[in-house]
């Protein structure tokens, strides 16, 4: 048997058919560091340089690659994971997180905030298994003169996040971090991960990426071309007046009196002639437009035909008559008068194949990692030596543990 095989029914360890853990953390990573730099978060940023951290050609025959020490087989606490080598402790799942968990405890009840840490809880402790498998194998191909530049790429993550985000004072950083339930090793060592992980998954999985054929390419098009499809639409604002005024009310047979009408018409006079004044559109509707946008200067938001109500259409087609800054005549209709104004013209998107072509190859190749990814964290999973053998068992030690607990009930 050889050192990483094992014995199905060992209690020390579990081998289930499926990987139990999640990938979402790995998707996540992964996917980041595909997309262009001013996308990626801090720590990625340094992704593209990482390919300095592969091992040269006389460093990979030199470098014999040790495997971690096996798991002593020691009785585990309840509240303790061991992963291979790696043991956690179910409170340190929570670090970092007490925003948000606050955050849950003030919107929840009691029953629904125990719910939600029990979701949380899974999610977190399938992260972190996958986190160190990941990290454990990345760290195996690591070559002992890497390790150096890596150190140097978290020192200048650290340098950044201090000078960008607390003034330059690492005191400062530090009691963010303290403030969080965190030290800055601890932050250090979790970008110090990372980076090894994703220079790892990057030399090992970016090579075994596959061009999609044209055919693919248009197969894809095909079933996304109505997604990517955007209408075209316009920005309107507009001034209302309605000819049933409150205080006169419509006739016997439900339409507007000749004296309704007839002020509605002096006012929509009155609108014309201030905005001929100059006065501002938004001014002007909030002193004369009886709309529910008049509070805020009959700003309609962005319009197609498909949004609005038939008593509006008269107003909508010709918003869409008019160039952008333009405002229309008055229009009258059986119980408005509309004053519109054409603040912005969104001419739509048709997806064409040739000009969605680099994100449709983006989406192939994502997909291809997603399942590269997939592969890899279930060959780990697959290897692995997890304790406890029923992972239900630490998950209540993290919800029990949790840092913030719910309000009560009132």
């Amino acid at each position: 048997m050889n050192e990483r095989s094992f014995r199905d029914d060992s209690p020390a360890c579990i081998r289930p058919r499926k990987p139990v853990v999640s990938t979402s953390w790995a998707f996540r990573l992964l996917l980041l560091a595909m997309l262009p730099l001013p996308a990626c978060t801090n720590t990625l940023r340094h992704v593209p340089l990482l390919s300095s951290l592969a091992p040269s050609e006389e460093e990979s025959e030199s470098t014999t690659v040790s495997k971690p020490p096996p798991d002593d087989g020691k009785p585990l606490p309840p509240d303790h994971l061991r992963v291979n080598n790696e043991t956690f402790k179910a409170a340190d799942l929570w670090k970092g997180l007490e925003d948000e968990l606050r955050r849950q405890a003030e919107t929840l009840s009691p029953q629904q905030y125990r719910a939600y840490l029990q979701r949380r809880a899974t999610q977190l402790v399938g992260d972190r298994i996958t986190e160190s498998l990941l990290y454990q194998r990345a760290s195996l191909h690591l070559p002992p003169a890497a390790r150096k530049k890596v150190d140097e790429y978290v020192d200048a993550e650290i340098r950044k996040i201090i000078t960008l985000e607390h003034e330059g004072v690492e005191r400062r950083y530090v009691r963010w971090l303290e403030a969080h339930g965190l030290t800055l090793e601890e932050k250090r060592d979790e970008i110090r991960r990372r980076i090894i992980i994703t220079a790892y998954l990057e030399q090992e999985l970016k090579p075994k990426l596959v061009e999609p054929t044209r055919a693919q390419l248009w197969a894809a098009y095909e079933a996304q071309r109505d997604a990517m499809r955007k209408p075209p639409r316009r920005r309107m604002s507009l001034i209302d007046i309605r000819l049933d005024a409150p205080n006169d009310p419509a006739g016997t047979d439900g339409n507007p009196t000749p004296s309704a009408r007839a002020e509605a018409r002096r006012r929509a006079e009155q609108v014309l002639q201030a905005l001929r004044r100059g006065e501002s559109f938004a001014e002007v509707a909030r002193r004369f437009s009886d709309g529910l946008n008049a509070g805020n200067g009959g700003d309609w938001g962005w319009v197609t035909r498909e949004d609005v109500r038939e008593q509006y259409l008269p107003a909508v087609d010709a918003l869409y008559a008019l160039k952008e800054g333009e405002i229309s005549d008055p229009i009258e209709t059986p119980r408005h008068i509309f004053i519109v104004r054409c603040d912005e013209i969104d001419p739509g998107f048709e997806p064409d194949f040739l000009s969605v072509q680099p994100r449709l190859k983006q989406q192939w190749q994502q997909a291809q990692y997603q399942r590269l990814v997939q592969k890899t964290v279930e060959e780990l999973h697959a290897q692995a030596r997890i304790r406890p053998a029923d992972l239900s068992v630490f998950i209540r030690a993290v919800v029990e543990a949790a840092p913030v607990r719910s309000r009560s009930l009132p």
